[in-house]
């Protein structure tokens, strides 16, 4: 009966450690196809294409590929939307206009692209 515990035990410890395994795995696997599809946007972002700047700002602002950077955040969408590339509404939501250190509440990044 002892063998059969220390067996158990053996085989639960050998799943939890696979899993633990794959995870991470999973995780690398993540963070590289992210840091990938960052350099492709800003490589297009930089080509003055509105969509990837807008695209590269919310990479910025949820920090997904990139380090998470408000100001990074704010510059590319504020690009993005003199070109009138994107909605106007796009970088006015609140993450983007109420806080997180990006704009005063109430004040608005683009006052000429009026509502």
């Amino acid at each position: 009966m002892t063998r059969h515990w220390k067996l158990g035990i053996g085989v639960c410890l050998a799943v939890c450690t696979a899993g633990l395994v794959v995870g991470i795995y999973v995780q690398r696997v993540e963070r590289r196809r992210l840091v990938h599809a960052a350099s492709v946007t800003r490589a297009r972002a930089e080509k003055g294409d509105a969509k990837g700047q807008f695209d590269l700002a919310s990479m910025y602002f949820y920090g997904k590929g990139v380090p998470q950077d408000y100001a990074e955040a704010a510059r590319w969408c504020r690009k993005a939307a003199e070109q009138r590339g994107v909605s106007r509404l796009s970088c006015k939501r609140p993450g983007f206009v109420f806080g997180d250190g990006v704009w005063g509440r109430g004040q608005f990044p683009f006052p000429s692209l009026s509502l």
